[in-house]
């Protein structure tokens, strides 16, 4: 989503633009439509023609929704994209749906502008914003291995803080967040071919720049970055490595605060 743009939007809300949608470091803040509507419209220009995946997306209401998307390499011309549903553990926010251009097949479209429509699907008749407060939509390529994770039990949970040193030597600190993260790592027996998608995700991600969404081996989704630009890694046979990456999981909150 690199220099990605908000081309077009149905209605945006006083301090809560369709720019959140896509803004790549802020995902406790949201895009809520504000026009008496029972479906809202976003186009998403990459600015160039790109392959897609399929996209993901955060929605902070309890009503549930459903998001329609389409392709255009004009922003005139649309064409709609089939879905592949994915289910998501209800302990997460991150919902995702892959392209499948059959409804059953994994497939990939080109395109440079995106139009996702929003409508709610709990309750036919509400209003905005009840129904529509999106605080990610991201269009995605995906790198896949199938391996599970050893799981260290390292997770550890970060609060930000400020500290102030004093005249007399003491250090204060203080809290200026209500948002934790968590640091955790997680360790892969990988061949040659999987080691392979993991450095091209490290790629894509430019090292610890980009965020990406972590779907561990239990389904659960994290929305991460790397902790760094190095891994671990230990060579137990030819072909064969014992691979360690860091992570930093970045907070999802349903409040609008920074983090």
């Amino acid at each position: 989503m690199d220099d990605a743009i908000i081309a077009s939007v149905s209605s945006e809300a006083s301090g809560q633009p369709a720019e959140h949608a896509i803004s790549p470091l802020e995902p406790n803040f949201a895009w809520q439509a504000n026009e008496v509507s029972a479906q809202h419209k976003l186009i998403i220009d990459l600015t160039e023609a790109r392959e897609c995946d399929g996209f993901s997306f955060i929605h902070h209401e309890a009503e549930d929704i459903d998001i329609t998307v389409e392709m255009s390499a004009d922003a005139t011309q649309w064409i709609s994209c089939t879905l592949l549903s994915y289910t998501t553990p209800d302990s997460t926010f991150i919902r995702m749906h892959y392209f499948a251009s059959d409804g059953t097949n994994l497939s990939t479209y080109t395109a440079r502008y995106w139009r996702f429509t929003v409508l709610s699907t709990t309750y036919a008749p509400y209003y905005a914003p009840t129904d529509c407060r999106i605080s990610m939509c991201w269009l995605f390529s995906f790198h896949e291995f199938d391996k599970g994770a050893a799981w260290p039990i390292n997770d550890m949970s970060v609060y930000p803080g400020n500290s102030e040193l004093l005249a007399n030597g003491k250090v204060y600190r203080s809290g200026y967040s209500v948002n934790p993260y968590v640091t955790f790592t997680r360790t892969w027996m990988l061949v040659d071919s999987e080691y392979d998608v993991l450095r091209a995700a490290i790629r894509a991600c430019n090292g610890a720049y980009r965020p990406f969404v972590l779907i561990e081996s239990d389904g659960v989704h994290r929305l991460c970055k790397f902790a760094s630009d190095e891994i671990t890694e230990e060579l137990l046979d030819l072909g064969l490595y014992r691979v360690t990456c860091k992570f930093v999981e970045l907070p999802i909150v349903q409040k609008n605060r920074w983090h």
